[in-house]
């Protein structure tokens, strides 16, 4: 039983702590800024020709795992989706990634 409280401890620890460190860190290594409008999870492209947009899921699959993956709409013809898992432990380490696609 103790063993099942510190494991959910450090999920909880992770999710709360490297949750919004490794996204703030993906949207800075995407260059996302202020002029793209964030988008919800799993909507389709949303007036991507009037402003760029971007949607961004962060999912702990286990302390101090962290997987990011992020849809990027510019304003223009480019589009790209990635995905990447990190390794969250105070600091981050990125551990695998992939471009899922680009257009």
């Amino acid at each position: 039983m103790l063993i099942a409280a510190i494991y959910c401890g450090l999920w909880l620890l992770t999710f709360l702590f490297g949750v919004p460190q490794v996204r703030s860190a993906a949207l800075k290594h995407a260059e996302i800024d202020a002029l793209y409008h964030q988008m919800p999870p799993g909507t389709q492209r949303v007036s991507a020709t009037i402003y760029p947009n971007y949607s961004c899921r962060v999912v702990v699959y286990a302390p101090f795992i962290v997987c990011v993956t992020l849809d990027v709409y510019t304003a223009g013809e480019l589009a790209y989706g990635t995905t990447g898992l990190y390794f969250w432990c105070g600091f981050m380490k990125e551990i695998g990634g992939t471009l899922d696609w680009i257009t």
